[in-house]
């Protein structure tokens, strides 16, 4: 019943996730937290679910004619080598489960608080140097916690005025993919994850959900009344996970 549930879970993820260009990983952290799934797993499940989702999310919005290289990457540029090493820490149980829940919180503030623009123009260029600093910081964050990092770059995208809200989902898609695929890559040199039956059958239901979703919102959905149901389960998660500290 249980491995039911979060199948069910990983496919509504994947649909409503990959419709703005996001991979689903702080929401497949939630619902495994919620299942009870070792703390150790999440990270690796949600990095390889995000690689699966955000990949497809880019294909279709760069499709469209939404993705502009110039702005991705300088993100990507630092984000890449601070999420490997963010993937590649031995974090305290405790620790990891403090970061986590801060992350699941900005998260869901970002899902149930903030309501993107329609597609406007571009207000402002890009800082070169700012990008930088904030794809090191959103890179590290995102290999520690199992995330690729685009569910803070959309909004910091949004709110300096560097992108429309598609560009800024195509962006975010590309971003999420090759920071989870650098985090990944830093959480297997640990090789605390065994139990691929669970795995597998996780990333299937990703793969397409993925398809649907990222189809859907390069071309026509907007979803914000899915993201305030995303950003709910993960107050729900945060709340489990601080009441597993005290």
């Amino acid at each position: 019943m249980q491995m039911t549930l979060l199948l069910v879970s990983f496919f509504a993820i994947a649909v409503i996730y990959s419709m703005v260009g996001l991979g689903g990983g702080t929401a497949y952290t939630a619902v495994m937290v919620l299942a009870g799934v070792p703390k150790h797993a999440l990270p690796i499940v949600a990095l390889t679910c995000n690689l699966i989702v955000s990949a497809q999310g880019y294909y279709h919005f760069k499709k469209a004619e939404h993705f502009r290289w110039r702005l991705f990457w300088p993100f990507a540029i630092t984000s890449i080598p601070a999420s490997y090493l963010g993937g590649s820490l031995h974090i305290p149980e405790k620790a990891f489960a403090i970061i986590m829940a801060i992350a699941l919180s900005l998260a869901a503030i970002r899902f149930l608080f903030w309501k993107a623009k329609a597609d406007d123009n571009i207000e402002h260029q890009p800082n070169i140097a700012s990008c930088l600093l904030i794809g090191l910081g959103l890179g590290f964050l995102a290999g520690i916690t199992g995330i690729g990092g685009g569910i803070y770059l959309i909004p910091v995208l949004l709110l300096l005025g560097w992108a429309s809200a598609k560009e800024a989902s195509a962006v975010a898609a590309l971003f999420i993919f090759v920071n989870s695929a650098s985090g990944l890559a830093g959480q297997i040199t640990k090789g605390e994850f065994h139990d691929w039956r669970v795995f597998l059958p996780l990333a299937l239901v990703a793969l397409v959900g993925g398809m649907i979703g990222s189809r859907l919102g390069a071309t026509k959905l907007k979803g914000e009344t899915l993201q305030k149901i995303v950003g709910v389960v993960l107050i729900i998660a945060v709340i489990k996970l601080i009441g597993g500290l005290l």
